[in-house]
């Protein structure tokens, strides 16, 4: 036996700093993989899984002693991977084989429970405020464990979950990628993820659009710095906010109540009058001179979309589905400066094949505002403008889901 292995016999130590995990409540499968190999290239599985029996002593004293000698060594060898927890599961057995079924024993059940427990945490993993890289190498990590384990993540399963896990920030990147055939390696999809992450971000550096705006004043694009940002906003047609290349030009305020110039509707001495064939005027009524958009055209109400805003909105709470309460802290800027309160959140169909997901409700709004920006991130929707009309289409089938003209008030 000693011939059979002395050209490929490893020393002792060398076994020993070779299995570089020790064994404890958590890790047995992790631990077996490491020490099985090693074993079976030593020719010593068979200490440890009783193929190799003890010679009798009887009648091979020579071999008895033999055996004796590398089942003691192979026991040595286990018994230096293990931790404190997994020592004291061994007292009192005296060969290999006794060690190795007693861990085998104590430990595979445990090793079983921690493997349903990653496959769990994979499933509900979500990236959260981590960055991306951050959430994809936590991640892999879990895969690799499961792998170590001999449980390797099928690498369909690894896309599903690493999309679904992105959250609702890259639902049109991930549903784009899992309608693409075939769908894309995981190893490809993380690089994709990032990239997308820092085209996002520099949209979002480039715009500065702040959240839940439905319109903006000319005094905050003056506060802002950015001549440009009342094209953020459709408005049937080219905007009138305009890009100016005098910086000394001031476009003279205009009110929305009375629709006069010189004044603010904050400062007009007819906001407080309630015309009496409208039902619905609100203090800020007549902010259809800040809405004016194209609409779509559906009973029981229009919706008019909107560039500038960041979320849907309506005044009226019976529209939505799913109705509740808004308990933040948010509030709507309209045009005139005035934060508007947000009541409920919930979802609607202005149109039998377009839902509106987290739509806010604005009781003092005068218009029901269809998001763009919202829109095409929820869904793999593009919205085309012309000087007279718009179409909603999905990017896949280009299929027209909702359509509209244009309405000036």
């Amino acid at each position: 036996m000693a011939s059979e292995n002395s050209s490929s016999t490893l020393s002792f130590n060398t076994m020993v700093h070779m299995v570089t995990i020790k064994l404890s409540s958590t890790n047995f499968l992790l631990w077996r993989s490491q020490v099985i190999p090693l074993l079976q290239c030593q020719n010593l599985y068979g200490y440890v899984d009783g193929s190799t029996p003890m010679p009798s002593a009887a009648t091979d004293l020579a071999g008895h002693n033999m055996w004796k000698q590398l089942d003691q060594l192979v026991m040595s060898l286990l018994l230096s991977s293990l931790t404190e927890e997994a020592l004291s599961i061994t007292i009192g057995f005296t060969t290999s084989r006794d060690v190795w079924n007693s861990l085998e024993t104590t430990f595979s059940q445990k090793s079983k429970a921690r493997e349903l427990q990653i496959k769990d945490e994979l499933h509900l993993m979500k990236r959260g405020s981590r960055s991306i890289s951050e959430y994809s190498r936590i991640f892999k990590a879990h895969c690799d464990q499961l792998s170590a384990m001999g449980r390797p993540v099928e690498d369909t399963d690894k896309v599903h979950w690493y999309l679904r896990g992105l959250g609702h920030e890259f639902s049109t990147f991930s549903i784009t990628q899992l309608s693409l055939t075939p769908i894309p390696s995981f190893k490809d999809i993380v690089p994709k993820a990032e990239s997308f992450d820092l085209f996002s971000k520099s949209i979002d550096q480039n715009t500065g659009v702040p959240a839940y705006i439905a319109n903006f004043s000319p005094a905050s694009s003056h506060r802002s710095g950015n001549t440009n940002i009342y094209q953020h906003k459709y408005k049937g047609g080219p905007s009138r906010g305009g890009h100016r290349n005098k910086q000394n030009y001031r476009r003279p305020p205009r009110c929305q109540i009375c629709r006069e110039e010189g004044h603010y509707a904050t400062d007009c001495n007819r906001r407080y009058i309630k015309p009496e064939a409208t039902r619905y005027i609100k203090p800020d009524a007549n902010l259809a001179e800040a809405l004016t958009h194209c609409t779509i055209h559906d009973e029981p109400a229009d919706w008019y979309t909107d560039t500038g805003a960041s979320a849907h909105m309506t005044a009226d709470a019976s529209q939505l589905d799913k109705v509740e309460p808004y308990t933040g802290k948010d509030k709507v800027v309209v045009g005139n400066g005035s934060s508007l309160p947000i009541t409920y959140t919930g979802s609607c169909s202005p149109t039998p094949h377009l839902q509106l997901n987290d739509v806010l409700v604005v009781p003092r709004l005068t218009k029901n505002l269809l998001s763009v920006s919202k829109l095409t991130r929820d869904y793999p929707l593009s919205v085309s403008f012309t000087d007279n009309d718009f179409i909603i289409q999905n990017l896949h089938n280009q299929r027209v889901v909702a359509s509209g003209k244009r309405q000036a008030c």
